[in-house]
């Protein structure tokens, strides 16, 4: 299992099945979607410090080894729309994976010394660094 974003997608190799856990994938998407592992409608209007703790109580409802089995025991990319290294709830829920399966889950071209963990990710990338790539 990797992570990565809609911009990167068309970079994964035929053998990692994509697939979007955002709550609104963009129009053209026509892979899988996974909404269990999407944040809530509702999480927008929380402060990053409750939208943590409403998303971890999420993922804690839920049952990681059936999922991991839904995902094809990790041969797939969780897909959403942040730049690599910069906050995005798909980070939470590989390093719930990871703590859960006892797997590495990197960011799709990284090394995972090279991700940051999710307590750590800023909101944004800094203007003109090289992870802010076009959705198009």
């Amino acid at each position: 299992m990797v992570t990565t974003n809609y911009a990167r997608v068309h970079r994964l190799p035929p053998d990692l099945v994509p697939i979007s856990i955002s709550l609104y994938p963009p129009g053209w998407w026509s892979g899988r979607h996974l909404p269990a592992l999407c944040p809530s409608a509702g999480f927008s209007s929380l402060t990053r410090d409750q939208y943590d703790d409403a998303f971890r109580a999420q993922l804690a409802r839920l049952d990681a080894d059936r999922l991991w089995c839904q995902l094809n025991y990790g041969r797939v990319a969780l897909v959403c729309y942040e730049s690599p290294n910069v906050w995005c709830h798909r980070r939470m829920v590989a390093e719930w994976f990871e703590r859960q399966m006892g797997v590495e889950i990197p960011e799709f071209g990284f090394a995972r010394s090279a991700c940051l963990p999710y307590y750590a990710l800023p909101t944004f990338a800094p203007e003109g660094d090289p992870r802010q790539l076009t959705l198009f």
